[in-house]
């Protein structure tokens, strides 16, 4: 990823304001205004602030929400509350959603002002007064802005599919200073096939670690994108989403580029006329 900003918990405020000074000169946005106190999400346990959903919101900003405020409580023990626009939550606001998508991201045209250039998966995080933005050109980027956030400001990791290979810290207080980030990924396509020798190939599991590593594609039966999207997970079940649902959800396309010749251009149709 490409990356400017540093994190939040840095001892030096001169090194802070300087640090975010050069990140305004090499993005081209303007700084956050210095000597701002901490941004608390939560304190001792318990959330002082909200999540704000565009009322637009996709289905792939909505699992960035639920996402946050999943980690979130694993880190804090508090339960943010996912809100909408329309609600109008006073207090201090994360604010997740892309301009189309969020009414308050749209307002913030100058220090957005550099999504444009972002292109479909890149993405802002943006400290604004008593709000944090987490912003996209379009929902890729929201998703993978939100995993960014939770990988370098409040130290989560995912060296491998399930609860036993993440990594997420514990801290009753989540308080930040400045934060400000810009990323896009290098790599246009980031697949990975996964076919294991026992068990599913579509564990979701394996779809949660890719998507949070930013993976976007993954080589996958035809029947899955096909007439049947309603197939489930193998027992037991991880949830009500189909194999479909869980990976467009999460950014992830499901690619069929393999044993999909008889599904396209099936025999039944085609072997009597051309054999």
């Amino acid at each position: 990823m490409k990356r400017a900003g540093r994190k939040s918990a840095i001892p030096n405020p001169p090194a802070l304001v300087l640090s975010v000074l050069l990140v305004s000169i090499a993005t081209g946005l303007p700084a956050p205004a210095a000597g701002l106190g901490r941004l608390v999400l939560v304190k001792d346990g318990r959330p002082v602030s909200s999540l704000v959903l565009g009322d637009n919101a996709s289905p792939v900003e909505s699992h960035a929400a639920r996402e946050l405020q999943q980690y979130i409580q694993k880190i804090s023990g508090a339960w943010v509350p996912i809100r909408k626009c329309r609600d109008r939550p006073v207090g201090s606001r994360i604010l997740l959603g892309t301009p189309t998508s969020n009414s308050e991201i749209k307002t913030l045209k100058e220090q957005m002002r550099q999504l444009p250039t972002l292109g479909r998966e890149g993405f802002i995080l943006r400290r604004i007064g008593t709000d944090l933005v987490i912003a996209g050109q379009r929902s890729h980027g929201v998703l993978y802005g939100t995993y960014t956030f939770l990988e370098k400001y409040l130290g989560c990791r995912w060296f491998f599919p399930g609860e036993a290979g993440e990594v997420v810290p514990k801290h009753p207080t989540i308080a930040l200073a400045n934060v400000l980030e810009v990323g896009k990924p290098s790599l246009a396509y980031r697949g990975l096939g996964v076919f294991q020798t026992s068990g599913h190939q579509y564990d979701q599991d394996i779809i949660d670690w890719m998507a949070r590593n930013k993976f976007n594609a993954k080589p996958t039966h035809h029947h899955v994108i096909g007439l049947n999207r309603g197939i489930g997970f193998e027992d037991p079940p991880a949830s009500t989403e189909t194999q479909y649902e869980a990976m467009t959800t999460r950014a992830i396309v499901p690619d069929t580029n393999v044993h999909s010749f008889w599904w396209l251009l099936p025999a039944k149709d085609y072997f009597d006329a051309h054999p």
